[in-house]
């Protein structure tokens, strides 16, 4: 119970500082531009394919993980993740924000990631839901 707990913790302790740098991204005086806050569309997006192919290959007779949905799956969320991190770049060449933005945009994406990867790695096993 208790390493669940600090798990969650520094789980939530990623998660808080990927958005804060995000949000410094945008706020800062120097930097002052709210593009790079459109990458919550991309965060919020990257958990769901596998989210949705984890729960259609799980049936009552099996529950592999191979096939095309997770293929499916991993292309779509590496699109995502890719996207994830060419944002920032993009916006950068193209003069909308500075280097420093983009940098803490790139990081903030780096956590948030990381903080996705870690809870999929950590809450992998069966989701008590049962089958569909």
């Amino acid at each position: 119970m208790a390493a669940s707990m600090a798990c969650l913790c520094s789980l939530a302790f990623l998660a808080t500082g990927g958005i804060l740098m995000l949000i410094l991204a945008c706020a800062l005086p120097q930097y002052n531009d709210w593009r790079p806050l459109s990458l919550l569309a991309v965060y919020v997006l990257v958990p769901l394919p596998f989210m949705f192919a984890r729960r259609a290959s799980v049936t009552a007779f099996s529950s592999s993980t191979e096939g095309v949905g997770f293929d499916i799956a991993f292309f779509v969320t590496s699109a995502l993740v890719v996207s994830g991190y060419a944002l920032p770049l993009i916006l950068y060449h193209s003069a909308k924000i500075v280097l420093g933005a983009c940098l803490l945009s790139m990081g903030g994406t780096s956590l948030i990631f990381l903080t996705i990867l870690l809870y999929s790695r950590y809450n992998g096993e069966d989701d008590g839901w049962g089958t569909i």
